[in-house]
């Protein structure tokens, strides 16, 4: 009786890393992701480092390194930015105070984009006029650019249109919600 249960026991620990190990398997002849890849699963984002036999290394934006088991892999939701290209399409809410001549905006938002080197030239940045916000006009500028950039080429156009919006004397407002 006493070894039936020891049997049982091992048996359901064993599950989980025999679990594990299919799935290491699996990820290894489907290739749903690959090293180099930039994913993101239950809440950990990151760049593929490894995939083992029981577990996959994600090295994370904050420099840890996170270590995903393989059924999370396989059975969780899991976004890969980069498994058929490796272009990320980003967008930078601006909104203006009423009364600022739309053109003028979108030009600039145009103009600022257009000029960042790695804005993809095709297809092209583009201006939406999102709607009427409570005090301010809002527009969207949606670009497109590599996904391991992407968190500089963000920052860096969002300094650039302050900075160009300033110089063009056009009020900005935070803008979120449309009407």
């Amino acid at each position: 009786l006493l070894a039936g249960a020891f049997g049982v026991g091992i048996g359901f620990g064993l599950q989980n890393i025999v679990n594990n190990f299919i799935s290491g398997l699996i990820l290894l002849v489907e290739r749903p992701i690959q090293p180099g890849d930039t994913i993101e699963t239950g809440g950990v984002s990151g760049i593929v480092k490894k995939i083992g036999i029981r577990s996959s290394t994600i090295s994370t934006g904050d420099g840890a390194d996170a270590i995903i088991p393989n059924a999370t892999l396989i059975s969780d939701k899991l976004m890969n930015w980069t498994l058929s290209d490796p272009w990320r399409r980003i967008e930078i809410n601006v909104g203006v105070a009423y009364g600022t001549d739309l053109q003028k905006v979108m030009q600039i938002l145009l103009a600022v984009a257009a000029a960042d080197s790695n804005v993809l030239k095709d297809p092209g940045p583009a201006v939406v006029f999102q709607g009427f916000g409570e005090s301010s006009l809002n527009f969207a500028l949606r670009f497109w650019t590599l996904v391991q950039a992407n968190v500089d080429v963000k920052r860096r156009l969002s300094f650039a249109l302050a900075r160009a919006l300033d110089e063009a004397r056009i009020e900005r407002f935070h803008s979120a919600t449309s009407v």
